[in-house]
C-alpha cells in the first residue's frame, strides 16, 4: 500500500547508479537499491513514517522476481520526517550469504542512511527526525504476541467522538515485534484508547509476552497486556471539546497508511 504523498520516480533493473528523474520533488529523494539472492520472491520491505504512524511505501514479495539481480527504486517522500525502514525475508535467512550474495542500500538525498545483507527474518533502520509537535503528543507502543493479526486498537476523542487513529485486525503481521505510533493531536482534549483481541485472550501471557503502553507528552497514561476481548482507558483533559473545522493533528491514521 502506498501513501498518496509518496511518488515513485523511476525503477531500474541495472547495477549502475541511476540519474535522478527530472520530475521535480518537493520533498526528499529516497533511493532503495536491492541486489537479490537466489530467492528474490522471499524479500519485501516497508517504509513507515514514524511521525504519522502511516506506511509511506512498501513492496511485497512479488516486487523482486529475478535471482541475483539489482533493482533500484526512487521515491519522492515528505521532507523533514522520521522514517523506519524494515526489510524482511520470508525464509528467515536474510539475503546473504547462504543462498547468494544479496544486499540492500538506502540513500536519502544522496547520503547512505541504511545498508545491510546478513540478517534473519528482518532488519530495521530508523533515520530522520519528526518536527516539533504544537499540540499534544500521544504515543502508542504495542509489542505483539504470537498472533499479531488478532490485535486491533482505536484512539478516540471523547469530546467530539472522532476516531483520531486506529490499527485494524490484520494490520500487525509480525509476531513479538515492537510497534511505535506517535501522533500530534489537538491540545487539551480527553481521549479513549481501546485495544481488542479477536481470540479474546489479550496479548499476554498465553501466546507470547505482548504488552501495550500509551503516553501523553512523554508521561505514561495507560499500559497493560493481560485482558480478555478488550481493554480501555481514558486520559487527557476533561475540558469539553469542540469539533474542529480542521484537525490540528495528523488526521486519521492506520498502520497501512490510509488516511
Amino acid at each position: 500500500t502506498t501513501d498518496s504523498s509518496c511518488t515513485l520516480l523511476t525503477s531500474s533493473p541495472t547495477t549502475t547508479t541511476p540519474t535522478l528523474s527530472p520530475t521535480p520533488c518537493p520533498g526528499d529523494y529516497l533511493e532503495v537499491h536491492v541486489l537479490t539472492d537466489d530467492y528474490p520472491d522471499e524479500t519485501s520491505w516497508t517504509l513507515t513514517n514514524e511521525c504519522t504512524g502511516g506506511i509511506q511505501q512498501s513492496v511485497d514479495t512479488e516486487h523482486y522476481q529475478t535471482p541475483r539481480s539489482a533493482k533500484t527504486d526512487l521515491y519522492c517522500i515528505p521532507q523533514g520526517q522520521e522514517y523506519k525502514f524494515e526489510i524482511l525475508d520470508d525464509f528467515n535467512d536474510g539475503i546473504c550469504c547462504g543462498e547468494g550474495e544479496g544486499r540492500y542500500r538506502l540513500k536519502l538525498n544522496g547520503d547512505v542512511v541504511a545498508s545491510g545483507a546478513e540478517f534473519g527474518s528482518s532488519e530495521v533502520t530508523t533515520f530522520g527526525s519528526c518536527p516539533p509537535c504544537s499540540g499534544d503528543l500521544v504515543e502508542i507502543q504495542v509489542l505483539t504476541d504470537n498472533w499479531p493479526k488478532d490485535t486491533a486498537w482505536t484512539l478516540m476523542n471523547k469530546g467530539t467522538g472522532q476516531v483520531e487513529a486506529f490499527v485494524a485486525a490484520g494490520d500487525y503481521t509480525v509476531g513479538n515485534s515492537e510497534n511505535i505510533h506517535p501522533y500530534c493531536l489537538a491540545q487539551d482534549q480527553e481521549y479513549v484508547f481501546e485495544i481488542t483481541d479477536e481470540f479474546e485472550d489479550g496479548i499476554c501471557c498465553f501466546e507470547g509476552d505482548g504488552s501495550y503502553q500509551v503516553s501523553l507528552n512523554g508521561e505514561m497514561v495507560s499500559s497493560g497486556g493481560e485482558f480478555g476481548s478488550s481493554d480501555a482507558s481514558t486520559f487527557g483533559s476533561k475540558k469539553k471539546a469542540k469539533a474542529p473545522k480542521e484537525s490540528q493533528g495528523t488526521g486519521l491514521f492506520r498502520s497501512d497508511g490510509h488516511s
